[in-house]
């Protein structure tokens, strides 16, 4: 029974647009052009968002050319994709074709956190330009406006299975649970669609996370929306579901050129002696920390805590800092640091007086990403957490969101992040120190192999 309060949440189109982002440009170009759902055709371009089109294509490379850590990257190769990309971003017929130039442009970096946030995610707090409500452009990007689903999936053994389902979400209200397999979306095969993904990105370590948001775009829309899917229960019968996109769950927040999106972050007791923490992403500090704290402080006297980073994204990384202050006292330690062209910086842990001092444990899986990355990372080198799941994505770089001319989002990278030990994380991810594969027989019986083994590791601690 829990002593702190929650905020509820989960499902899948909150975090979706994060994920995106997170992943190399190249992957998402490759998985948008072989495996995007059917969207009706782009409409024209016209010759005045063209030529905005051009100019933010000018300023992604210079920005790039200019900021990348390493300039041997941004060198002959940067400047000869420039020059073949060009012409064509010049000759663009539609905002699609344009967003997948700039993708392609920044996916021969071939580096997560590299990307274009097309402007149709903005359209859930910005109304639409005359020529928007005229001509849809959904090619461009999955569209949505936080419509959810209420449930998160994972890829196990090659199936689109529901790993949670929050008692008021959507897919509550029509009977899906735990251990289901989602076998098709609007008639559509998602096992197809996973083995293609599979196929390509097989020796990507954000494979994970790659397959999980493309499979989770064929779940957002509008609130209200009706989604056509097929169902397959624990005993292997099909159930064909009209699921009806519900309000998004959680909390609704905003951060600077990040499109609004919902926050989850829940604190209760398992059997009274552990504390469960999650965090679905690392944003809202100015609520998110005053929360961490009262965790703490309502139920230190525990036997140990587990911090759930399953599926979070990442965000804010100074955040991972003052959550990782809180299990010490004493100064001199830090997450790792980020280094850039021109300096390092370290990611120093603020120590909390009346720190945890007991058993820390943090559970993490192939979507975990960027700031989760971090605070995983640095507690494993520091011997402070122990690490249970599977291998994190690899996206792990600190960047910066602007908006471009064209009225797209333009993420970049500023610096690399090396762990404490020195560890780069990009493309590699952090090791779990007890590595737990999910089933659906678990799953669907209502437990969390990789919960359970954390909290018998605590319950084992002297």
């Amino acid at each position: 029974m829990a002593r702190s309060e929650t905020v509820q949440g989960g499902g899948t189109s909150p975090a979706f647009f994060l994920r995106y982002l997170f992943l190399p440009a190249l992957l998402m170009s490759l998985v948008i052009s072989g495996c995007q759902s059917p969207r009706k055709a782009s409409g024209g371009l016209s010759e005045e968002d063209r030529a905005k089109y051009v100019t933010s294509f000018d300023h992604v490379f210079e920005t790039v050319r200019d900021t990348h850590w390493d300039p041997e990257v941004v060198g002959d190769s940067w400047h000869s994709a420039a020059r073949e990309l060009r012409p064509r971003i010049e000759q663009a017929e539609s905002r699609g074709e344009a967003v997948s130039i700039l993708q392609e442009l920044l996916g021969r970096l071939e580096l997560s956190h590299y990307g274009i946030l097309p402007r149709s995610y903005y359209s859930s707090f910005e109304a639409p330009t005359p020529e928007e409500k005229e001509t849809e452009d959904p090619g461009s990007a999955p569209k949505g406006r936080g419509g959810d689903a209420g449930l998160d999936l994972r890829v196990i053994e090659g199936e689109a299975v529901i790993f949670r389902v929050p008692g008021d979400g959507a897919a509550a209200a029509v009977g899906l649970a735990k251990g289901w397999v989602i076998e098709s979306v609007a008639e559509e095969s998602l096992a197809t669609v996973i083995d293609k993904i599979q196929t390509l990105m097989s020796e990507s370590s954000q494979l994970e996370l790659i397959v999980t948001s493309v499979i989770e775009e064929r779940l957002i829309g509008d609130p209200g929306d009706h989604i056509q899917i097929v169902a397959r229960d624990g005993e292997g019968e099909l159930h064909k579901i009209d699921l009806v996109l519900g309000e998004p769950l959680g909390k609704r927040v905003t951060f600077g050129n990040l499109p609004p999106f919902n926050l989850v972050y829940e604190g209760y007791l398992i059997d009274e002696t552990v504390a469960y923490i999650r965090l679905s992403s690392f944003f809202n500090p100015m609520d998110v920390m005053p929360w961490f704290q009262r965790q703490i402080e309502e139920m230190g006297d525990v036997r140990g805590f587990i911090i759930d980073l399953r599926g979070n994204p990442g965000g804010i990384s100074l955040m991972a800092c003052g959550i990782a202050g809180w299990f010490f006292e004493d100064e001199g330690h830090d997450l790792g640091k980020m280094k850039t062209r021109q300096l390092e910086l370290k990611f120093f842990i603020n120590p909390r007086l009346g720190a945890y001092k007991g058993p820390l444990a943090l559970l993490v899986d192939g979507s975990s990403a960027s700031t989760s990355e971090f605070l995983a990372a640095g507690l494993q080198d520091l011997r402070r957490a122990r690490i249970f799941g599977s291998r994190t994505a690899g996206a792990a770089l600190p960047s910066i969101i602007e908006r471009l001319p064209s009225g797209d989002g333009f993420q970049y990278a500023v610096a690399n992040y090396f762990s404490v030990s020195g560890r780069i994380l990009e493309g590699k991810g952090v090791e779990p120190d007890e590595a737990i594969t999910l089933d659906r027989g678990s799953l669907g019986a209502g437990r969390d192999p990789v919960l359970e083994a954390a909290v018998r590791w605590i319950t084992e601690q002297d």
